[in-house]
């Protein structure tokens, strides 16, 4: 049975009419606007018609803003969390032309919207072919998903495959319980204006596309305008790759599941795409590649590294040994910003010399030539990354996952002296995952020595009970050219291993610190940060951020107020300090104290 919101198609003529005869100057808002303005006093009158004056109706607005309007609205439809069905967005489109004659008229005369809602699950034919009327002859946004509402209608698959050609966005899903052999019959048709392609498998599962043969390829060979590419749960081998005007990859499978190891792209296979590619910009692999075996990449690295001379951004997110053997395989320069997430899954075990292999990993996607000016460091549950700073707002980041960890010590004597080195042993949660990162980030401190050296700010995000101060000790301890010190909590200052004093202090070159301001910051959580001071003779300034929604609280005298509390918070400073505050909300607003 045709869904409901789509038999509002049947009586089409009727609801053109109708939506014609609906008079502009009657729309709800402007006429309940009117009535509250009849129904009050002399003084209320005067600011509801304000209100009215300062809200022009409806038909004022130009046609240009409300199809802009339009076109967000039908597009939430499509990116809206919780995946609605894809017949949400030309529903969506069709109660908007059937809201008055101004709307159905700025809808009508739009093509491009018509063009982003095409579908074929559950549509009638005579709902498919008002959509296709409506797009003209622009470029289509097809959108198909293989479940119970495949059509099956000879009618439907003929008005799609005479428009077919003008796709230019291709959106295949798979449901849960369907293996995608129908949906993948749109891979064997030539589509030559296509650029971008988006092929997703629902559920916890991972599907090889295979299935082809020589000479025929994926579209039978036939994408010239292919730009970008994204593979969901499911992968195609790179020797079927007949895409050479990509810019885009993304191929993303569930994390660490044994069972799809035989589906996935080993390391052997992208030697395929030596020599193409040459336009590529982005990269994303995450969990699609499964490793190979020693005599496998032995092979690999018998040839010269496969070269991606454009690539800006790649994102490799796989386990420890798949990271290791696509750093040897891949070579990008060096302006690439690179995100890696190196993980440790829990069906292997874990020693110290993975510890040292993860950071010699790690530092091998970190480029030497480019100079980095501030990193920061993060810390949480399982997680724990490095952020290097380029500059504006691009970044190199490394993420160590240890939330699967299966870490093996030799012997309990060497854990219990990484453990009972910790001072606040019993306020800290202390696991093996700490005395593997312990090695790991001592090891990355010998490896990145140069890059650490030549930083200048730092910001850390890691609380009271934290055992990241002492985890990164050595390599906190390398950056002897620290001017800026940021903490994102106040609480990090009272942890017992956090900057202790030495004979060596840490930051030997510091001068100043940026603290956050907000509720919580009073003269006690700050306590530490006077006594660091006092030790530190040579810190000049400490500036402090405020939170935005803490100062937006105290309304007109928020300046005020913030200086009169720093005086209070930072009576215990030395008074050489510079004191002063920033509101992120205002560039410039900022108090001296």
């Amino acid at each position: 049975m045709m869904p409901t919101s789509l038999a509002l198609v049947t009586d089409f003529d009727s609801v053109h009419n109708k939506g014609k005869s609906l008079p502009i100057d009657h729309h709800p808002i402007k006429s309940s606007l009117g009535t509250a303005t009849m129904s009050e006093n002399h003084g209320d009158l005067h600011i509801a018609q304000s209100v009215l004056h300062a809200t022009p109706p409806i038909s004022v607005l130009p046609c240009e803003l409300l199809s802009k309007i339009f076109s967000r609205v039908v597009d939430q439809a499509r990116t809206t969390p919780g995946h609605p069905p894809f017949s949400a967005c030309a529903t969506d489109l069709l109660a908007i032309s059937h809201v008055c004659s101004l709307f159905r008229a700025v809808a009508n005369d739009d093509p491009s919207l018509w063009a982003m809602v095409p579908f074929i699950n559950g549509v009638s034919c005579q709902f498919l072919r008002l959509i296709l009327t409506r797009s003209q002859e622009l470029p289509l946004t097809l959108s198909v998903m293989e479940d119970e509402t495949w059509p099956q209608s000879g009618q439907v698959w003929g008005q799609l495959l005479c428009d077919y050609k003008r796709v230019t966005s291709l959106r295949i899903e798979v449901a849960e319980d369907y293996d995608g052999i129908k949906a993948m019959l749109f891979l064997t048709l030539p589509v030559p204006r296509l650029e971008h392609c988006t092929i997703k498998f629902h559920g916890q599962r991972s599907i090889a596309l295979d299935r082809f043969a020589n000479p025929v390829l994926p579209f039978n060979g036939h994408v010239p305008s292919l730009r970008a590419l994204d593979l969901i749960n499911c992968t195609i081998p790179p020797k079927f790759f007949n895409f050479p005007g990509l810019t885009t990859i993304s191929m993303c499978t569930v994390r660490y599941q044994s069972d799809f190891q035989s589906t996935l792209i080993s390391p052997c296979e992208f030697l395929h795409w030596r020599g193409h590619f040459k336009f590529l910009r982005a990269l994303t692999l995450s969990n699609s590649i499964r490793a190979a075996t020693s005599t496998e990449y032995d092979n690999v690295l018998l040839h010269s590294p496969i070269d991606l001379p454009v690539l800006e951004h790649v994102l490799i997110d796989d386990s420890l040994e798949v990271c290791r053997q696509m750093a040897g395989l891949l070579h990008f320069p060096s302006s690439c910003t690179r995100t890696i997430v190196i993980g440790f899954p829990r069906s292997q075990q874990f020693t110290i010399d993975d510890a040292s292999r993860a950071a010699e990993v790690a530092s091998a996607f970190i480029p030497p030539n480019v100079r980095y000016i501030e990193c920061d460091l993060k810390m949480g549950s399982g997680r724990t990354s490095l952020h290097f700073g380029r500059g504006e707002i691009q970044a190199d980041i490394v993420t160590f996952d240890v939330s699967e960890l299966k870490f093996s010590a030799p012997g309990l004597l060497g854990l219990l002296i990484e453990v009972l080195s910790i001072p606040a042993m019993a306020v800290h949660n202390v696991g093996p995952s700490d005395a593997f990162l312990c090695w790991l980030w001592e090891a990355l401190a010998s490896q990145l020595r140069g890059v650490l050296d030549g930083l200048t700010k730092l910001h850390l995000s890691f609380g009271e009970y934290s055992t990241a101060p002492h985890i990164l000790r050595d390599f906190l301890g390398a950056m002897n050219n620290i001017q800026t010190l940021e903490t994102d909590r106040m609480d990090v200052w009272n942890n017992p291993c956090f900057l202790v004093s030495s004979n060596k202090p840490t930051f030997p070159r510091l001068r100043n610190l940026t603290l956050p301001l907000d509720g919580e910051t009073t003269p006690s959580t700050v306590g530490r940060v006077s006594k660091f001071l006092a030790d530190r003779t040579e810190i000049e300034r400490v500036t402090f951020q405020a939170n935005s929604e803490w100062v937006a609280k105290m309304g007109r005298a928020a300046v005020e107020d913030v200086c009169g509390a720093l005086v209070h918070i930072t009576q215990e400073f030395p008074v050489l300090v510079s004191v002063d505050w920033v509101d992120r909300r205002i560039e410039d607003g900022h108090a001296d104290h």
